[in-house]
């Protein structure tokens, strides 16, 4: 049974962003993170039960994310026209 879930979001302006969500909708900020010089880029805001992460465009434009992981893709392969093992590597 699923209890929560967690919307991400990456967003133009971080600060602009956290603002809101404190300013006008009342969550608070939980969690920042950036590159240990004070540039935060990521964040985990919560208010009552509900939680949400944004994270700044410039994260997204920083980090190259088709080269950080370089596996081959395997096919899709349908278990149930197998022995039910799964998929093979």
């Amino acid at each position: 049974m699923l209890n929560s879930i967690t919307p991400f979001s990456i967003v133009d302006d971080l600060g602009v962003t956290l603002e809101f969500y404190q300013s006008k909708l009342g969550f608070n900020v939980l969690h920042k993170g950036g590159d240990g010089h004070g540039n935060d880029f990521w964040a985990i805001i919560g208010r009552d039960r509900l939680t949400a992460q944004a994270s700044g465009t410039s994260m997204a434009r920083s980090q190259d994310r088709s080269s950080r992981y370089k596996r081959p893709r395997q096919p899709f392969r349908d278990a149930s026209n197998s022995a039910g093992d799964g998929p093979q590597a």
